[in-house]
């Protein structure tokens, strides 16, 4: 039995030399396994870029179509703003000339008014000389002073009364102007000559 102690531990030494070479195979072959799965992994991975690539090469066809698109409408209504601009830039001018013109034409108005009432001074003062030299009271110029003003409404309108009184009363009597009718008409007239 001495012997068998022997081939025991002989046949455990070559159990463990066999154990680690099975080991040892096992290792290496997982090694070349996981190295060729790497090595088709790589490949794999390429193929799954290219076919993410592609997609996304002819989403941004379609979005550069899109893209195109509403380039498009922005220049239109780039265009669009740009005339309108230029419109309300005219507008503007137009506005601006109108306003001159209406400046010039109230200007105008203006000049016209203190024109005519120079004339009117002119005529009064002319009236009033006629009257002063005919010895009528109150001339056309003390009539038409604005402290004389509300007697110089009453008597007109009292003297067209008794006037149209006179005419309704005589029908067919000839009408003669007052004297201060004819006197007033008379300086107009001479007024007028010069």
């Amino acid at each position: 039995m001495a012997d068998q102690p022997k081939h025991d531990e002989s046949h455990k030494e070559a159990e463990e030399d066999a154990g680690p070479s099975k080991m040892d195979r096992f290792r290496t072959l997982l090694k070349q396994a996981a190295r060729y799965a790497m090595l088709g992994l790589a490949p794999l991975i390429a193929i799954i870029a290219l076919i993410v690539a592609v997609m996304a090469f002819s989403a941004s066809r379609s979005s550069q179509a899109q893209l195109n698109a509403a380039l498009g409408k922005l220049d239109a209504a780039n265009a669009a703003l740009n005339s309108s601009k230029t419109e309300l830039a005219n507008m503007k001018a137009e506005l601006s000339s109108l306003k001159a013109e209406i400046v010039q034409h109230k200007a105008q108005q203006e000049e016209a008014r203190k024109s005519q009432e120079a004339l009117d001074e002119k005529i009064v003062q002319g009236v009033s000389r006629m009257q002063a030299k005919l010895k009528i009271s109150p001339t056309l110029e003390d009539q038409l002073k604005p402290n004389a003003s509300a007697p110089a409404a009453a008597l007109p309108t009292s003297s067209a009364k008794t006037t149209a009184t006179a005419a309704a009363a005589a029908p067919d009597a000839p009408k003669k102007p007052s004297p201060q009718v004819q006197a007033i008409k008379e300086a107009i007239q001479q007024f007028n000559k010069k």
